[in-house]
């Protein structure tokens, strides 16, 4: 399991490529092809365990459903219930969705025209609708846009196809 978190990445490469000086993993794969994790302000958290493991992860346990997962707008609305702080920081903790990071949470606020620093607490019904799709609706189209110019490659970081970032 890996949490990149601000600068770690992966890497699909072949295995003569040159290694990156911030590489901090690298994993054979068959053939001449390696998965590499690098990580330029070695942050990120990189766990090896099984699946019976999990529980050991730390925050694992507190994190919210997937962006993509399918959560009706009840369920979504019910998840802030506790929050008291801003938006765009309940939305990168993972406890409401997880894989909503600070560039993400800002594409998504811009969409749903919700300023970043509201508190929770003054969201509207409204506003958490557009919220819950615009979160749903930035990670699908973000994978398109990603999938297309990387061609396959991983390792590259794309963000200029971003609106509100």
């Amino acid at each position: 399991m890996i949490n990149p978190k601000l600068t770690g990445g992966l890497q699909f490469c072949p295995t003569k490529l040159r290694v990156l000086k911030r590489t901090c993993i690298l994993l054979g794969l068959n053939g001449d092809s390696q998965l590499r994790y690098t990580d330029d302000r070695q942050m990120g958290m990189f766990y090896y365990v099984s699946n019976d493991q999990l529980n050991k992860v730390p925050g694992l346990n507190d994190q919210g459903p997937d962006v993509l997962d399918d959560i009706d707008l009840e369920d979504f609305k019910s998840r802030f219930k506790g929050f008291h702080g801003e938006i765009k920081g309940i939305l990168t903790c993972g406890r409401v969705l997880s894989g909503i990071g600070n560039a993400c949470a800002d594409e998504i606020l811009f969409d749903a025209k919700v300023y970043p620093f509201k508190r929770c607490k003054q969201l509207s019904p409204d506003e958490l609708r557009r919220i819950r799709h615009s979160a749903r609706q930035a990670f699908v189209d973000a994978t398109l846009v990603v999938r297309d110019r990387m061609n396959g490659q991983l390792g590259h970081k794309l963000r200029d196809f971003l609106a509100g970032h």
